[in-house]
Order: structure tokens, then C-alpha cells, then sequence
């Protein structure tokens, strides 16, 4: 059997190869992968599953066979791409044939879309939900990257916690200060029939002093 010229003709757009895989699935998928870009095969959207899709910018790629021509597949795929467009997909369809026998031509046409498209970051970057694009050595180049970041962060909250700590105490002896200071001095200066202590003046307002210093050094 002569595929190409079977696939020209249109009588077996959906041929499988022994794993079960279509072709010009297969074929797309190795074109791509030549040109250094990795979708996601048969990857799911809410509950539609797409041929490929890269979710980093929004792309679903379709392969039609001749499965597709009939008028109730025409209807569900209407539906499906419908729902696709409403959750902010952008959709490419190629024909199975035209994918079978130009597949280099078909993954440049997508390499141009992607450069048209907005790049959407991962949203699960460490446990590689949108990674597989990377090789190895840059997953771990990244996630190390992370990590670095992830610990830095919990040293400048456990820095926060304790500067907040420390802040309460701070403001809690500034407080302090304050009200025994003018306690002091207000007791001093209601009672100006009994004897006037300068010792005590003295501390009144050193108390105030030192009241204000910590207010005004609190860590923030």
C-alpha cells in the first residue's frame, strides 16, 4: 500500500502505526521536536482532550483526518473549538494529509505562530507540569535557582518574625517608660505642697527620654 499516495487521496487520514499512534500525529510531533519545540500531546483542557496544545501560550494544535468530515464531528469540533476560543485558546487545525506529507512545513507554520504568540510563565515550574521543553541539566539549573530562592525567602520571613517580635517588645517598654515617667513627674508636680525632689524630676524625665529612644529605634 503507498501511503503517501493513500494520504494524497484522502482514503486513510487516520492510518495508525503498531502502537496504535497516528501517524501524522507522530509525524508533526518528530517535526517539531527537530526545531527544538515540545508540545504537549493529547493534553486536557477541562474535560476536552486536544491533539497537542503549548499551554505557555495558549496553543492547541488539531490534526483532522477524514473521521472529522462527517457532519457530527464537524458539529462537536465546532462545540469543543467553541469552548476552546471562550477559554482564551488560540487554535490551529491542519489536515491529516496535509501534516502526513509536509510535516517539516507544518511545524515551521507553528514555530511562526509561537513567536506571534504571548508567552504565558508556567504556573507549576518545579514540578514540571510546563518544563518538559527544558533538558535536564537547565530543570536542575532551575530548580536550583528556586531552591536558593525558596530559602531565601524563609530566612527574610523568620527575619521578619523576629524584627516583629523584637518591634512589640520595643514598643511595649517604650510604652512603659513613657507613662511611669509622666506618672512621676505629674505626681511630683500635683503635690508641690509636700518637698519637691529634683532626684525625682530627674527620673521622670529621663524615663520619658528613654521611652521616646526605643519608640523612635523600634524595628519596623
Amino acid at each position: 500500500m503507498n501511503l503517501d499516495k493513500d494520504f494524497d487521496n484522502h482514503k486513510y487520514m487516520d492510518i495508525k502505526n503498531e502502537a496504535g499512534e497516528n501517524v501524522s500525529e507522530q509525524k508533526l510531533h518528530d517535526a517539531l521536536n527537530k526545531i527544538n519545540l515540545y508540545p504537549k500531546a493529547q493534553y486536557k483542557i477541562d474535560k476536552i482532550r486536544v491533539d497537542f496544545a503549548f499551554p505557555e501560550y495558549k496553543l492547541v494544535i488539531e490534526v483532522d483526518g477524514k473521521y472529522h468530515d462527517s457532519l457530527e464531528q464537524q458539529e462537536k469540533d465546532k462545540r469543543r473549538r467553541l469552548f476552546l476560543d471562550i477559554e482564551g485558546w488560540n487554535i490551529k487545525v491542519f489536515r491529516a494529509n496535509e501534516v502526513y506529507n509536509n510535516p517539516e512545513d507544518c511545524a515551521l507554520v507553528i514555530q511562526s505562530l509561537l513567536k506571534k504568540l504571548d508567552y504565558i510563565p508556567p504556573k507549576n515550574n518545579i514540578e514540571g507540569e510546563y518544563i518538559t521543553h527544558l533538558n535536564k541539566s537547565e530543570i536542575d539549573e532551575y530548580s536550583k535557582g528556586y531552591n536558593e530562592f525558596l530559602k531565601v525567602r524563609e530566612e527574610y520571613s523568620n527575619k521578619e518574625i523576629k524584627n516583629s517580635s523584637s518591634s512589640l517588645w520595643m514598643i511595649f517598654f517604650a510604652g512603659l517608660f513613657l507613662i511611669i515617667g509622666i506618672r512621676i513627674i505629674y505626681n511630683l508636680f500635683s503635690n508641690l505642697t509636700n518637698n519637691f525632689s529634683l532626684g525625682k524630676l530627674i527620673l521622670g524625665i529621663a524615663l520619658i527620654i528613654i521611652g521616646i529612644i526605643f519608640y523612635i529605634n523600634r524595628k519596623i
